[in-house]
């Protein structure tokens, strides 16, 4: 019998969210089971839609259903889907700036 210890880690990646994806962090959820997205409470962002990419300089598309709307001061996790896509981008309403908390 074989026993294998499994450490998982969170990652916080600090990310601007532009109002396009050019302007936004890349977020890289390679080998990621997880993740959450925190929002400051001094935030103004209302929503956020999600890019997705195969490659980290590829071409970033929006995610049928990935538009998230958030409040300030609040935590909230990412579709489990997204980690078929191991590159992410946020593009708001408004530019802003989250945490993205993201378990390996």
């Amino acid at each position: 019998m074989h026993v294998f210890n499994m450490v998982r880690i969170c990652e916080l990646t600090f990310a601007t969210v532009g109002t396009s994806v050019e302007q936004s962090t890349l977020i890289d959820l390679d080998n990621k089971a997880g993740a959450v997205l925190l929002i400051g409470k001094d935030s103004e962002l209302e929503s956020v839609e999600i890019h997705v990419a195969a490659t980290p300089g590829g071409e970033y598309l929006p995610l049928a259903d990935g538009v998230v709307d958030v409040q300030p001061g609040t935590a909230i996790p990412l579709p489990n889907h997204i980690h078929a896509a191991p590159y992410i981008k946020l593009v708001g309403n408004v530019e802003g700036t989250v945490t993205v908390s993201a378990k390996s």
